[in-house]
């Protein structure tokens, strides 16, 4: 079980940083590290839109940087389940611009949609599917 737990005065869910989350890739760790941060800064902001949209163009730019850093790992080490990965990433992608676009228009209530969205992607994707690939990565060798 992840160290997820429910603000109880704040909207949408606040991630804790710890063994669990980890794959055991230390690059892998520290971007995980780091946009689980993003994800609490944006729980935190003071919901202001400008504050709310330089964080999200932060995370968004940032989630981008980081596929492409797993990507490589995945072409260099020849990884089986690579475009699955591919996939779930450019989902992903999808879905934050979408979100971040609706946000801008003034469609959606953003830190709660986006709080739910990532904490359940985080649990699925790094818990799941990055798992396999650091399993994989350490195997060929990958601290």
């Amino acid at each position: 079980m992840t160290n997820v737990s429910r603000r109880e005065k704040g909207m949408g869910e606040r991630i804790a940083w710890g063994e669990e989350l980890k794959v055991g890739v230390h690059i892998i760790d520290e971007e995980h590290r780091r946009l689980v941060g993003m994800i609490n800064r944006l729980d935190e902001a003071n919901r202001g839109k400008e504050c709310l949209e330089e964080i999200l163009n932060e995370l968004e730019d940032y989630i981008n940087k980081h596929f492409v850093v797993e990507e490589e790992m995945m072409t260099v080490y020849d990884f089986p389940e690579a475009q699955s990965h591919f996939k779930a990433h450019h989902d992903f992608r999808k879905r934050i611009h979408s979100l971040r676009e609706s946000f801008k228009d003034g469609e959606l209530d953003l830190p709660k949609s986006l709080m739910d969205f990532l904490v359940n992607w985080l649990k699925s994707h790094i818990l799941g599917t990055d798992r396999v690939l650091a399993e994989f990565l350490q195997e060929k060798g990958m601290p």
